[in-house]
């Protein structure tokens, strides 16, 4: 019988492989965005794949200014911030935080 150990054995990966998967897995999170809104009519800024205007951004306009959560552990609430990155002030993003 296989036990816990030999399946985490047999997945586990290199630290390299490991982050190849995350950033895998936040390109897909930020096309997906993008499909949608797209599929909505709005496409996002900078996003020229699903129709976006690329010609004042170079990258899909996508920023995550605040996150609550909560804990897993402890189970206390969490509030996260990050500031606007420098190409997206431009565009007067923070007068919606």
């Amino acid at each position: 019988m296989l036990s816990e150990d030999d399946f985490l054995e047999d997945v586990a990966f290199d630290e390299a492989e490991r982050r190849r998967r995350i950033l895998q897995d936040i390109a897909a999170q930020v096309r997906q965005h993008g499909v949608h809104f797209a599929a909505l009519g709005h496409p996002l800024l900078g996003d020229a794949l699903y129709g976006g205007d690329a010609s004042l951004l170079a990258r899909p306009a996508l920023h995550s200014a605040a996150a609550d959560l909560t804990q897993p552990v402890t189970g206390q609430p969490l509030h996260i911030t990050a500031p606007v990155p420098e190409d997206l002030r431009a565009f007067g993003f923070e007068r919606y935080i």
